[in-house]
């Protein structure tokens, strides 16, 4: 229990730290050296050789990363780091596969909660984490409205730890709303008090006089005057969260997506979790209902055909309207990977009436799935033509010959299009595929770049190389001009 000697000692350096002139990088350095040797410790070359990069003299905003991935992390070393976060705020903290402990994370987290230490944070592959320190990780997500990245690879999370972050990350966007909205009713008000004060002042003027303040007084306020209040609005809260390869599944992966759906995250990554069709399910009320949603990575999981099946039909049938007239951009999903999913040209019928839908989609990857081959791709011809936005398409190992190149190239023929960037990577496209795009390449008048088409098995096994070889380099040529 601190006496009143002690709080009086707090206040005082309190009172210094605010008017210590800031550090510059051999300063700050040096703290960091005292600090370990005081907790008897090596200090990191790792750390010694950012610190040296940064001056606080020079500015005090935040520094866009501070990078400790694979340096072996004791609780010690947690608490030496202290002295670095009292003086210096990052973007974006990686501390991936630092051997982190429960002891070490519950510490970690009270510093960056405290001195906001950080606005993106990757704790991937940290296995020793356990139930306290998910407790303590939900506690920042909860207590830190500034928390904006969360990247929690490959971690060992069960039902309850997952739990415990839901509840963190809707509780974090209520929060947010209510200080977004309390902004925003201050600002009317405050707009309100002014236009009153004009109104009054004003009152002595002839009647010419004033009606024409009053019409001034009642136009919309142009643009610029809003960029002093740009600094000074709230946080928006989570952002996106990596949950890679956790194996989440069944009834905690739908507690997680009710709370993402009430939240203000837009990235989203559920890759490498074994999800099946039946997980696909959970999916339809963030599919369906999240508007603030924009990219969604699926891959490397099990949802076959009946998983993709069930996507597709949320996505044709969103709840919000993705453009309308009074938007200046349309809204919705803008990232979607499905790759190495299993899917076969059947969900490709499904998958092609629910893209145009997505006004906003840019990306689309399907590699790994070789089972889609060129009856997919014909099944996806017309959906492909109808997405104007689509500006990269992910074919790699789909098992696409030359008649999925002939749909392809029609596809890029069509006008307007803005599709530039296609991955054909291990693909059995032979010579009539390769004529079909290169005489579709010398057609366009936009740039497209073609990867993976030196990664082709057919051009390998073809007896006729040579001709391969002209026609391949062909299309490279127009393909990178």
């Amino acid at each position: 229990m601190l006496t009143e000697c002690d709080e009086v000692e707090d206040q005082n350096c309190a009172g210094l730290d605010e008017k210590a002139e800031p550090l510059n990088p051999y300063e700050l350095v040096g703290a960091y050296k005292i600090r370990c040797e005081f907790e008897k410790l090596e200090p990191l070359y790792s750390v010694l050789a950012q610190l040296q990069d940064i001056n606080l003299r020079e500015s005090y905003a935040r520094r866009p990363f501070f990078k400790l991935k694979g340096t072996q992390l004791n609780e010690s070393h947690v608490e030496v780091l202290e002295e670095i976060f009292k003086h210096v705020q990052f973007e974006y903290l990686n501390l991936e596969n630092t051997n982190l402990s429960d002891e070490s994370v519950i510490a970690l987290c009270e510093m960056m909660e405290f001195y906001e230490s950080c606005t993106e944070l990757c704790l991937a592959r940290n296995v020793r984490i356990h139930e306290r320190g998910w407790k303590a990780v939900a506690r920042l997500v909860r207590k830190t409205p500034c928390l904006k990245w969360l990247d929690l690879r490959c971690v060992q999370l069960n039902d309850t730890d997952v739990q415990s972050l839901s509840h963190a990350v809707r509780s974090q966007a209520m929060s947010c709303r209510a200080e977004m909205n309390k902004f925003w009713k201050s600002q009317m008000a405050n707009q309100r008090l002014r236009l009153k004060d004009c109104t009054s002042s004003d009152s002595a003027m002839d009647v010419a006089s004033n009606q024409e303040a009053t019409n001034e007084a009642q136009t919309p306020c142009p643009t610029s005057e809003s960029a002093p209040y740009v600094s000074q609005l709230p946080y928006e809260g989570l952002r996106g969260i990596h949950l890679g390869g956790i194996g989440l599944r069944d009834m905690a992966l739908s507690r997680l997506i009710n709370c993402i759906r009430l939240s203000s995250i837009c990235d989203l990554r559920l890759n490498n979790n074994r999800l099946g069709p039946t997980d696909a399910v959970f999916l339809i009320p963030l599919l369906r209902y999240g508007a603030s949603l924009r990219y969604l990575d699926l891959g490397r999981n099990r949802l076959e055909d009946d998983g993709c099946k069930v996507i597709a039909n949320a996505l044709a049938s969103t709840a919000f309207a993705v453009s309308s007239a009074n938007q200046q951009a349309p809204i919705g999903l803008s990232r979607l990977d499905l790759s190495e999913n299993q899917l076969t040209d059947a969900s490709m019928i499904f998958l092609g009436r629910a893209i145009p839908c997505c006004a906003r989609l840019t990306c689309l990857q399907l590699s790994g799935n070789p089972k889609l081959g060129c009856s997919g791709l014909h099944n996806l011809q017309a959906g492909l033509i109808r997405c104007r936005r689509l500006k990269r398409l992910g074919l790699a190992d789909c098992g696409i010959q030359s008649v999925g190149a002939v749909a392809l190239a029609e596809v890029l023929v069509d006008k307007p299009r803005r599709l530039s960037l296609i991955n054909l990577s291990d693909n059995w496209i032979d010579a009539a595929g390769l004529l079909a795009l290169a005489r579709c390449l010398s057609c366009i008048d936009r740039s497209v770049r073609l990867l993976g088409l030196r990664r082709n098995p057919a051009r390998m096994k073809s007896s006729a190389v040579n001709g391969n070889d002209r026609l391949l380099n062909s299309v490279a040529r127009l393909a990178t001009t």
